[in-house]
């Protein structure tokens, strides 16, 4: 595997893939890929949320079980998510609501680590 790099790129082009060395792309074709990464990644965030506020309502014991699960499918990851969000907030779970909740958790945990003491392992409340 010397020329691990120059296979991989063989290979995606056998592929049909296009493959452009970054140094010769100009930057109008560089923002446009960037803008088409970020619409990509945008739409299957929203497909997400839809997915997981379109799951099947669990019961708490099918809730429990699920959170003893390890190793779950997507189907099951989803459920677990819109039933944890229905509990939570004790409202319809909506796609919205999941990225309202994705945005204070994340909001949250940033909080969270400014606050977090990790030589007393505490919270700092001053």
């Amino acid at each position: 595997m010397r020329r691990y790099r120059e296979s991989v790129l063989a290979s995606l082009v056998e592929d049909g893939y296009t493959v452009i060395d970054a140094d010769d792309a100009d930057d109008d074709e560089s923002g446009a890929v960037i803008e088409s990464v970020k619409a990509a990644s945008q739409e299957l965030y929203a497909s997400e949320c839809q997915a997981i506020a379109n799951s099947d309502e669990l019961s708490g014991a099918e809730l429990l079980k699920l959170q003893d699960k390890r190793a779950k499918t997507k189907t099951e990851r989803h459920q677990q998510r819109k039933a944890e969000l229905s509990r939570r907030y004790e409202i319809d779970v909506t796609p919205d609501l999941v990225e309202k909740d994705d945005e204070r958790r994340l909001v949250s945990s940033t909080a969270d680590a400014l606050l977090f003491d990790t030589e007393a392992g505490v919270f700092d409340k001053t």
